[in-house]
This record gives C-alpha cells, sequence and structure tokens, in this order.
C-alpha cells in the first residue's frame, strides 16, 4: 500500500485492476458491458479504474458476464 493510502482505496484500486484485466481479456469493449449489464459505461470506466467500489451485486454481474466465478472477489 503506498504512503497515505486508506486500506479501502487500496482494495478499490486492487478490484478495478482486476476488473479492467477480466475485461481486457475478454475482448468486450465498455459499451458491450454497459448493455449487458446495464451500468453505464462512466460507472464501469470508474469501477474500472479503482476510484469507485461497486456494490458485491455489480461486481458479481459484471464477472459473470465477462464469464468469470466472481466468489473470489467476495472479499475484496
Amino acid at each position: 500500500m503506498g504512503a497515505g493510502a486508506a486500506p479501502d482505496d487500496e482494495a478499490a484500486r486492487r478490484l478495478g485492476a482486476e476488473l479492467r484485466a477480466l475485461q481486457q481479456r475478454s475482448g468486450r469493449t465498455l459499451r458491450d458491458q454497459e448493455t449487458r449489464v446495464r451500468i453505464s459505461d462512466s460507472s464501469l470506466s470508474r469501477y474500472f479504474r479503482g476510484t469507485t467500489v461497486p456494490p458485491w451485486a455489480t461486481v458479481r454481474d459484471l464477472r459473470r458476464a465477462l464469464g468469470d466465478d466472481p466468489t473470489a472477489y467476495r472479499s475484496l
């Protein structure tokens, strides 16, 4: 964790990086995800950058839409 970073900030960045990596591996665009999960692309962008922590239901739905098991991300 960086100097001065709150634990929640670090978790948000870590979760965002994981979600972004999964989205990139999937080859799907933010617009595609917006349609599949019914979340705005601006919200998705904030989640993928780690500036906003998404609700668990959003993480679960995103991971499922990207073809991945969301269980491992519950703790984040």
